[in-house]
């Protein structure tokens, strides 16, 4: 299992590395800084902003929005569906808040 694991990580540090290396349009400093860095730390990285967007979208903007605004006016056949995804997206957030708490406090 340890190895499934690590061969996921792998996976994702990959993709991530291929992610930033396209947004850094061909500099060749921020290349070589990419290629210094390691995994661990591109991983938190991402696994951090992942929160704080996700934390400030789903919690920030989508609760309310649904909560305050759209409750009033829409019929309830739509709200399930609705309050189903915005209750899913806040429970993708704490996982990966938790995942980056962990990445985070085993490396260091």
């Amino acid at each position: 299992m340890a190895d499934t694991l690590r061969e996921y990580k792998n996976l994702i540090v990959a993709y991530l590395r291929d992610f930033e290396s396209s947004r850094m349009a061909g500099d060749p400093e921020k290349l070589r800084r990419l290629g210094e860095t390691p995994d661990d730390l591109l991983l938190k990285k991402w696994l951090w902003v992942g929160t704080i967007v996700g934390a400030i979208g789903c919690f920030g903007i989508l609760w309310p929005l649904a909560a305050l605004v759209l409750a009033p006016f829409v019929t309830s056949f739509i709200m399930e569906p609705l309050w189903m995804l915005i209750k899913f997206a806040m429970g993708m957030t704490l996982i990966v808040f938790c995942a980056a708490i962990y990445v985070t406090f085993k490396s260091g």
